[in-house]
């Protein structure tokens, strides 16, 4: 809760969240996500596509990348991200359909 905002604003909204993370600590160097996360030309590409002069891999252990599983009735609810940026790959659509992806760059 940001008290210099109203309680009304979007930023004091709780929301409800739900889901599993599988994150890079646990994730074999095999796999595919792995192989990819450290793919230099995939790093290249996320980089011109952000113009970035320089990308590095994340130093956490856990949060360069990972996987998050949604089951039935988990989803992510409206946030705000601190980073810069971020790079979704989203594998599979929800059976029945499901929510938008929104992104706001401002």
């Amino acid at each position: 809760v940001d008290p210099s905002l109203a309680p009304s604003h979007i930023r004091n909204l709780h929301v409800k969240s739900s889901k599993l993370i599988v994150d890079a600590a646990k994730l074999p160097p095999s796999s595919p996500l792995s192989a990819l996360y450290r793919r230099p030309e995939f790093l290249d590409l996320i980089r011109r596509v952000v113009g970035a002069k320089e990308l590095h891999l994340s130093a956490d252990e856990y949060n360069g990348c990972y996987y998050n599983v949604y089951t039935a009735g988990d989803g992510l609810g409206w946030h705000f991200d601190n980073s810069l940026f971020g790079v979704n790959l989203i594998l599979s659509s929800p059976e029945g359909g499901g929510g938008d992806f929104e992104i706001d760059a401002e």
